[in-house]
């Protein structure tokens, strides 16, 4: 089977010129330690997580060839307002998978922490303490927190054994992370059908960032299938009319272009959302370092993938009632291929919207068996 998901390795750079710091003794599997992989790579696939130079990498697997990741939420409060629709994320990707082991083909277990929380008082008798980190629990359990400053939901990808946060004074405890706003939480638990639907695939969206998995549509070759319009984005006549202040006051050189291509670039106008489309050799900013992104993908393309994003997600305008109208930034080519050479502006007649995706499909279930073998 061609797999068409795209696979993602964020490779830390202090500057563009610096280098990953070398993770040469980590003890990551080898490439060539499932006969599909080889297979894959004759086909124009691969992907970097199972490169032992890469910052992040697959999850490692345990001795008993079972692959555990472990979660634990911030604290009580969080996990109060969050457990029911990390389980019913969950339910998406275990329906899809199925148990791990032989049958399956797979060995991956996602297993909430027996001790809960991340976080505990410094001084558990004084409840005006500092939260701290639980040190009875691991540093690289994934971290599962409710955070109003962060867009829907957001995550780190793949495994990172945490020695480029130590490279670059970034804390080890918590590097493995989900962040939820509550507006979604407040969508799961108020809206019981078509909300619901939504907010749980958003968060099974962000499990697959976790695994190691990347946003299809921000493949290199994308263009070939969906059209990209930034002025279909929420927020772009904003970050326009900042540009434009900075352009005329002669404080800047940038040009509306970069903006819509380069994250490093929006974030200046206020336009950090260009992140999720950005396509290769663009960076994200962490902690004040930057992430560099390398994408490997498959032959084809995979629309039907829980990576990959519905016209409606950011959309300038979007109203299910007027959808002739809708300002949307992603849209897919009808007559959309490899070979395919795409006009300059899509239209209704030769482009259409792009439902989201509300499970995995079948090569992301496909994808995950190579990743994590049983």
């Amino acid at each position: 089977m061609q797999v068409r998901l795209l696979l993602l390795v964020y490779v830390a750079l202090a500057t563009l010129a610096a280098a990953c710091p070398s993770l040469l003794n980590h003890s990551a599997p080898q490439i060539v330690d499932h006969p599909h992989l080889n297979r894959m790579l004759g086909r124009r696939w691969t992907e970097f997580v199972t490169d032992l130079q890469s910052c992040v990498t697959r999850w490692p697997r345990g001795q008993d060839r079972y692959t555990r990741i472990y979660y634990c939420y911030a604290t009580v409060e969080h996990k109060n307002q969050l457990k029911d629709l990390i389980s019913a994320a969950l339910a998406l990707w275990a329906n899809a998978l199925g148990p791990a082991g032989a049958n399956s083909q797979h060995s991956l277990l996602v297993v909430e922490h027996p001790l809960h929380f991340c976080y505990t008082r410094r001084n558990p008798n004084d409840q005006n303490s500092p939260f701290v980190w639980n040190q009875n629990i691991p540093e690289e359990t994934l971290l599962i927190q409710v955070d109003a400053s962060t867009g829907s939901a957001t995550s780190h990808p793949g495994f990172s054994n945490g020695r480029q946060e130590t490279h670059f004074g970034l804390p080890t405890a918590g590097r493995h992370f989900m962040k939820v706003n509550p507006n979604l939480i407040n969508m799961f638990r108020n809206n019981p059908h078509r909300g619901m639907e939504t907010a749980r695939a958003s968060i099974a969206h962000e499990f697959g960032h976790v695994f190691g998995l990347e946003h299809e549509h921000a493949r290199e070759d994308r263009d070939r299938y969906v059209f990209f319009d930034c002025t279909g984005l929420e927020g772009y006549p904003e970050a326009k009319a900042r540009l434009q202040a900075e352009q005329q006051a002669g404080r800047t050189q940038d040009k509306m272009s970069q903006v819509c291509y380069f994250p490093d670039v929006a974030k200046k106008y206020g336009f950090g959302r260009i992140e999720n489309y950005s396509k290769p050799n663009t960076f994200r900013i962490r902690g004040g370092v930057s992430f560099e992104l390398r994408r490997r993908h498959g032959f084809e393309y995979d629309v039907h993938s829980i990576m990959h994003y519905g016209s409606s997600m950011g959309a300038r305008y979007w109203n299910p009632n007027d959808l002739a109208n809708a300002k949307v930034p992603l849209r897919r080519w009808r007559n959309g291929g490899p070979n395919f050479q795409p006009p300059k502006q899509a239209t209704n007649q030769n482009s259409e919207l792009i439902r989201t995706n509300e499970r995995p499909s079948n090569l992301d279930v496909e994808i995950l068996r190579i990743l994590y073998p049983s």
